[in-house]
């Protein structure tokens, strides 16, 4: 049973204060990535510019550390990197049967920011009970209501295709030439002729013109265009190089390209975010080959901000490997830009914004390691490097050439931070490479953020 919402306002904000005072004792708390004050966070919700501010909604439990009944913080934004936290936005309706608020988006419905969410009721998790609500606010985006038809879309939405959706969850809306659409994860179940059951990743498409009455459309794309494997018993199947897993949670799907009409589908499935583009004709997505947007473990459902100047911007929840006792478990990614290559991939670049944040900076000059060699690069700039407590903060900048061994091996190469010095009376070796064997970067932290 999860940690539930504490009945008393006394309890709450004792709670709270105990959280928000371990958050602040913790060695592991980011210096400038978005973080909750205190407790648990996990996915980025309800990302949108709205009259020339950022908003930013996520999965919140700020009681506790330990994932709780969760709803929706908000805090909002000048420059995508400094935050101003603001009251929590959407609560469970408890008297309703609603007990968790799950992930979602935000959009301006003619002026109106409108959200979108999935609700979770009081038959989870036994059965999974959930159906998808929206809430609506003024122009200051502070006090958000409930509609009174909620829910917006149910179930029941799926009975006439003959289709067995589970894990239905996280929607995502868009306009597309006049018309509202929302995209959803999951998968559907599907019995073979011989009794065996599959599932395949979907995701789920639904229209709309006015925001409260919705019809399924069907499966926008799948990960397996034909009947594949039980993915509970068995190792997922790549396609594209890139790992489709057995359902899908938080899909994206947002415009790349006006010009070309080309989208962009990026999912979470239970293991490395992957994307594919392709072209949308209001009823089907048309796209190439899956690739993997992310190689570290811990980038995980992501959603997506549009620029003035229609710039993408994507951000995703950093999962923590550290233990719960250390007052921080999670933050935000920094942001990124999106944009589209020739090759059908995407151009995935640092957000400008973050240039804002340097100050003095160290130059290290060319220099050649030997296959199984280890250099302190702090001894090659002849400097020492340091960082009181106030600002243990570093951006690494580097351009590295490899040179194939004569007889191929597995290896790679990696820059380690932390390896030999104490930090707060903590040993903690975080590891930043690249394994050659696989063409990927990996971020290896086994005990930080």
């Amino acid at each position: 049973m999860r940690l539930q919402i504490p009945s008393s306002e006394e309890e709450k904000k004792r709670l709270r204060r105990e959280a928000e005072f371990q958050a602040k004792q913790s060695h592991l708390r980011p210096s400038y990535h978005f973080r909750t004050t205190g407790g648990w966070m996990n996915d980025p919700n309800g990302t949108i510019l709205f009259n020339s501010t950022y908003h930013m909604f996520y999965q919140s439990f700020p009681y506790s550390i330990q994932n709780g009944q969760v709803h929706w913080g908000h805090a909002k934004s000048k420059d995508l990197i400094h935050w101003e936290h603001l009251p929590d936005a959407i609560l469970p309706s408890i008297n309703k049967g609603e007990i968790e608020c799950w992930s979602g988006c935000c959009v301006d419905f003619h002026g109106v920011p409108t959200i979108y969410y999935t609700s979770i009721g009081s038959k989870w998790p036994k059965v999974y009970d959930a159906s998808q609500w929206a809430a609506i606010s003024d122009e200051e985006m502070l006090n958000w209501k409930k509609i009174d038809t909620n829910p917006a879309m149910s179930m029941k939405i799926h009975e006439k295709s003959g289709l067995m959706v589970e894990d239905w969850r996280d929607p995502y809306l868009f306009e597309h030439k006049g018309e509202w659409y929302a995209v959803l994860g999951g998968h559907v179940t599907t019995k073979t002729p011989n009794g065996d059951e599959y599932e395949n990743p979907s995701a789920f498409l639904y229209s709309s013109q006015d925001l409260r009455t919705w019809t399924f459309l069907g499966s926008m794309t799948s990960g397996y265009p034909s009947p594949g494997i039980s993915h509970r018993t068995s190792k997922p199947k790549n396609m594209g190089g890139s790992s489709v897993g057995w359902n899908w949670e938080c899909p994206n799907f947002f415009m790349l390209d006006k010009s070309k009409e080309l989208y962009c589908l990026v999912v979470s499935p239970h293991d490395r975010l992957c994307y594919t583009l392709g072209t949308f004709d209001g009823k089907k997505f048309d796209h190439g080959e899956w690739y993997t947007l992310d190689h570290s473990s811990i980038f995980y459902a992501s959603n997506t901000f549009r620029q003035l100047d229609d710039t993408l911007i994507i951000i995703a929840w950093v999962r923590g490997r550290g233990g719960h006792n250390d007052g921080i478990i999670a933050c935000m990614s920094l942001p990124r830009a999106l944009r589209p290559l020739p090759n059908g991939k995407l151009s995935i670049q640092p957000y400008k914004g973050i240039e804002q944040l340097r100050k003095e900076s160290i130059f290290f000059p060319d220099f050649e390691v030997e296959t199984d060699r280890q250099v302190n690069i702090s001894d090659l700039a002849e400097c020492t490097m340091f960082f009181r407590q106030s600002e243990r903060r570093l951006e690494i900048i580097y351009d590295i050439d490899l040179v194939p061994r004569e007889t191929p091996t597995e290896g790679g190469f990696s820059i380690s931070l932390f390896h030999e010095e104490d930090v707060d009376g903590g040993q903690f070796e975080t590891e930043i490479g690249m394994r050659s064997e696989e063409h990927t970067s990996e971020l290896q932290s086994p005990n930080t953020i």
